[in-house]
Parts: structure tokens; C-alpha cells; sequence
């Protein structure tokens, strides 16, 4: 291949790259949370959440160790237990 054909490929996956994942600025994440790039937030709903979830190139903020997302926020089992009836049977299921 030549050295413009190389060049010409460098440049076209660059910009496909570029096009995929835009500059973003990173989230804002509060002093309960991590910034990640894959992510599979547990909730107090669901503490135990399956594989999978969101990755990709944009950051998203996600509950520390621990912590439960409820209502936008992140909380310790303790007080999700007090807002979800069975959570204790959920975390250990």
C-alpha cells in the first residue's frame, strides 16, 4: 500500500472515530459517584444488576461501591431497605 493510501486510510478512520464519538464534556458527578465509560448502575430496585448496560465513548457518572441509585441519588443499602420493602432479598438474590 502506499504511503498516500496509508494516510488516506489513517484520516478516514479518524474521522469515523470522531463522528461516532463527538467531543463531550464530562458529566458532573456528585461526591457519591465515579465517572466510567461502561457502566450497570445498581439500583435499589435492582442491587444486583446484570450484565451488560451502557459502553461507550461518552462518560457517565455511576454510584461509588456500595451505593444505590434511588431517585437520582445515591444511597447505602440502609436506607434503601427503608424504601424498598424487599431489598435485602434483592441484594442477596
Amino acid at each position: 500500500m502506499s504511503t498516500l493510501n496509508t494516510i488516506f486510510v489513517i484520516l478516514f478512520m479518524a474521522t469515523t472515530v470522531s463522528m461516532l464519538c463527538p467531543p463531550h464534556p464530562p458529566p458532573i458527578c456528585s461526591k457519591n459517584e465515579d465517572m466510567v465509560f461502561c457502566s450497570n448502575d445498581p439500583t435499589c430496585e435492582s442491587p444486583s444488576p446484570q450484565k451488560g448496560g451502557y459502553c461507550g465513548c461518552i462518560p457517565v457518572c455511576i454510584c461509588k461501591p456500595n451505593l444505590y441509585r434511588h431517585n437520582g441519588e445515591c444511597i447505602p443499602a440502609s436506607e434503601c431497605a427503608i424504601v424498598v420493602k424487599d431489598f435485602d432479598k434483592r441484594l442477596s438474590g
